[in-house]
């Protein structure tokens, strides 16, 4: 969850560009839908056959001025990266890889935030495909359906220290499982997609459409009052008011507690025989 600073490294090539696909068709989907709208997440799109990591292109392209909403998207990532060092491997034509460029008005130390945000946005989209079957949230930013993972999210920054706006980027990178029927046997008994849950294909240019205009909503939601995005979170999150363990990455301790919601930026209020303390990193576990 929390927004790494990482340097800037060489633009990494794909193999093929493509200007079709659930990328593009989501954004004339919402252009239709939404006829006038001045949307911005997505508005400017750069898809992908292949790529190494789809946050590595996002950085890249804000680095060179990329708009806030700007999306890379791609139908394979060979690298793809999660929190705490652990691989994002999908499947071409089958789920949804892509990140988004944001340029926050948010203080630095408040961008964990967006992460917030951002599980709301995709755990109602996701909702509205697999009802009655529903999502809820795993902290920081697990999604999740019979508590299996079908959603997970990696966010990195750029220019944290930069005075100017216009010169800090956050890179949220998004996937989600959406019509995968099988997953490697180290992960099987953890993951999910929508197909699974629901038995059902789901239409990914639509999912996708739904994504951005409820990430939208939400990240304009937050910056006009936190505390009610917090809320939303909340009602979503998964063991809350349950006994948990929060396991620390390179196995460097843990602690336990009773989870007790969200900080003011959003971290982990874990109530403790210490008293109420706040996290902002590690992996939550059932007490």
């Amino acid at each position: 969850m929390n927004a790494r600073e990482r340097p800037m490294r060489p633009m990494v090539t794909s193999l093929r560009e493509i200007t079709g696909g659930p990328a593009h068709e989501a954004r004339r989907l919402l252009d239709t839908q939404y006829a006038g709208r001045q949307g911005y997440i997505g508005k400017e799109i750069r898809a992908y056959d292949t790529v190494t990591s789809t946050n590595d292109l996002a950085l890249d392209w804000a680095t060179a001025g990329a708009p806030n909403g700007a999306v890379v998207y791609a139908e394979l990532q060979t690298k793809g990266r999660g929190r705490m060092g652990r691989a994002w491997s999908a499947r071409s034509g089958l789920n949804l890889t892509f990140s988004v460029i944001l340029r926050p008005v948010l203080a630095p130390d408040r961008w964990n935030l967006i992460t917030i945000a951002a599980c709301v946005a995709a755990s109602e989209a996701v909702d509205s495909f697999t009802a009655p079957v529903c999502t809820q949230i795993k902290w920081p930013n697990d999604i999740l359906i019979d508590e299996r993972k079908c959603c997970g999210m990696l966010l990195e920054s750029a220019g944290a220290g930069q005075a100017s706006h216009a010169s800090r980027a956050v890179i949220l990178g998004i996937g989600i499982n959406v019509n995968e029927d099988t997953f490697p046997t180290d992960i099987e008994p953890q993951a999910t997609s929508l197909l699974l849950a629901t038995g059902r294909t789901i239409h990914r240019a639509h999912l996708l459409a739904a994504v951005f205009d409820r990430l939208e909503q939400a990240l304009d939601r937050l910056e006009e009052d936190a505390v009610a995005v917090g809320k939303r979170y909340m009602r979503r999150m998964y063991n809350l008011n349950a006994p948990a363990e929060l396991r620390f990455a390179h196995g460097s301790g843990s602690v336990q507690g009773i989870v007790a919601g969200l900080g003011e930026t959003g971290g982990l209020l874990l109530a403790t025989d210490e008293g109420m303390r706040t996290f902002h990193a590690g992996e939550v576990t059932t007490g």
